[in-house]
């Protein structure tokens, strides 16, 4: 894909954010559950057994984080700030500069391909979290 295509690819993305962001902040919600109930979808895993899921509340504290309630955003998932400040660097980096982004996601490609123990081990720890996490 040539970099003319990955700019517009960013800029569309980037566009659906702000129109997101712009969404979520005009709704009007006063609290962050009013704010969370926006998010349309469940947990399935929560649904079927009451235990919650890794990542359960991440999607509510996306909500939280775009509309700069980081208390609330850390409250419902730790990584939800996190995970809001790497898609909007992604998205100005995608826009800036989108060959030396296409190689250095080659790069962590190669890197996570060449550490499947690491990365058995780190998706296994997360997972244990996320299911420890409730419980009393």
């Amino acid at each position: 894909m040539e970099a003319r295509n990955y700019r517009r690819a960013a800029a569309g993305l980037g566009l659906a954010g702000i129109l997101a962001i712009a969404f979520l902040v005009s709704t009007g919600a006063k609290t962050a559950q009013e704010a969370a109930r926006l998010v349309p979808l469940r947990c399935p895993l929560l649904l079927l057994t009451g235990r919650h899921c890794p990542t359960c509340g991440l999607g509510r504290g996306l909500v939280c984080a775009a509309r700069g309630d980081w208390r609330s955003s850390w409250n419902f998932h730790p990584c939800a700030i996190p995970c809001a400040l790497l898609a909007a660097i992604f998205a100005i980096s995608a826009w800036l500069a989108p060959r030396r982004l296409k190689s250095g996601a080659s790069r962590l490609a190669a890197c996570l391909a060449a550490h499947p123990v690491a990365v058995g081990i780190a998706i296994g720890l997360y997972s244990l979290w996320g299911f420890l996490r409730d419980l009393p």
